[in-house]
């Protein structure tokens, strides 16, 4: 049995699955295997996986007929963990060689450890590296100031809750027994935070003081859509209106989350605590119900990061499809958006629930 697990949901993945297989098998730390499911692609995906699962035996491909959506086949990759470790790999990031080896490392120090994951590099369609500048604090989400690390699990709790999204950390090595403890992700977009929740409500985390971790940025990705009913598509294909005020649904699974903790009742009850905190701000109340009632998309952003890259450079890339470029800028970047974005069964870069091809 191989130590780690790494499930990579796929969808109509043709155009970085090889890359991002072959930075997984180019890792030093060699003992995992690499479980490819395929939610019914009808491009080149089953090929190129056949393929590769044919070259190393630590490849597994399997296919489903029907696309169930992006959160039934994160769940379903999460469900076959076996070893000490699993982690979720998107077909469109990459990995450097070190990444496992320095997480397995971490985790087999500390037992405690939950979630470990490093520093990020953002990149394009095209490998290049985005420029840290063209980050805002948001995006950067408390990367590198020590977020979530505290020994405290009240304050470990409250640093998810309030201190940003946290989706990006769900790419981390897990470790396997507190997984099994977590409840099933939501088929709700952005439901990866509850998870990391849970998980630091049962153990520490920790964040590698290196970038190893290569986050794809491109339009043909799910936080790139433009509306809550992508987003509810994307999900689950088989509810086509989302919830009118989602935001009711996560504060209920926090306070599942805070019921079902191993913690003590004085940690208990401060962790209700900071979910009354986190109920009671007017602004986002305000903010997720014009969301709702205007059918706008919850989170998400990657148009925003793609519109500074194009208008800072303008022939960094050209993926040849859809102008995403303003007027200020007079060369007009194209960026691709491929048919899969508005497709249920892809997912994101970035997050298990935010990417392009679960």
């Amino acid at each position: 049995m191989a130590r780690i697990t790494i499930g990579m949901p796929v969808y109509q993945a043709e155009r970085f699955l090889e890359e991002a297989v072959r930075s997984h098998l180019a890792q030093t730390f060699g003992d995992f295997e690499i479980r490819i499911s395929d939610n019914g692609s009808t491009d080149r995906t089953e090929s190129i996986a056949r393929r590769l699962a044919a070259e190393d035996s630590r490849v597994r491909y399997e296919r489903h007929e029907t696309n169930r959506g992006a959160i039934w086949n994160l769940n379903h990759v999460a469900a076959g963990a076996s070893g000490d470790f699993f982690k979720w790999s998107a077909h469109d990031d990459r990995l450097e060689p070190t990444f496992l080896e320095r997480c397995v490392e971490r985790l087999d120090a500390d037992p405690n450890i939950a979630l470990c994951f490093s520093r990020v590099r953002r990149i394009d369609a095209h490998g290049h590296e985005i420029p840290d500048r063209l980050l805002t604090d948001g995006e950067r989400d408390g990367e590198g100031t020590g977020i979530g690390t505290s020994p405290s699990v009240t304050r470990r709790f409250r640093d998810v809750l309030l201190g940003g999204s946290w989706g990006i950390r769900s790419n981390g090595l897990i470790r396997v027994p507190f997984l099994a403890r977590t409840m099933p992700l939501l088929p709700m977009f952005g439901s990866e935070k509850i998870l990391v929740a849970e998980l630091m409500l049962r153990g520490t985390y920790h964040e590698i003081d290196a970038p190893l971790f290569c986050q794809r940025i491109h339009a043909a990705q799910s936080s790139s859509l433009e509306s809550a009913a992508e987003q509810q598509r994307f999900c689950d294909p088989r509810k086509q209106r989302p919830p009118r005020v989602p935001h009711l649904t996560f504060v209920r699974a926090y306070g599942r989350a805070i019921s079902r903790a191993p913690i003590g009742a004085g940690d208990r009850l401060r962790c209700y605590g900071w979910l009354s905190r986190y109920v009671l701000r007017p602004e986002m109340w305000f903010d997720r119900l014009t969301r709702g009632l205007r059918g706008k998309p919850l989170g998400g952003g990657s148009r925003a990061l793609l519109q500074r890259l194009a208008d800072s450079d303008p022939v960094a890339t050209d993926d040849g499809a859809t102008d995403i470029a303003g007027p200020s800028n007079p060369n007009r970047r194209h960026v691709a958006v491929g048919s899969d974005v508005a497709s249920s069964g892809t997912a994101a870069s970035g997050s298990p629930v935010h990417g392009s091809g679960r």
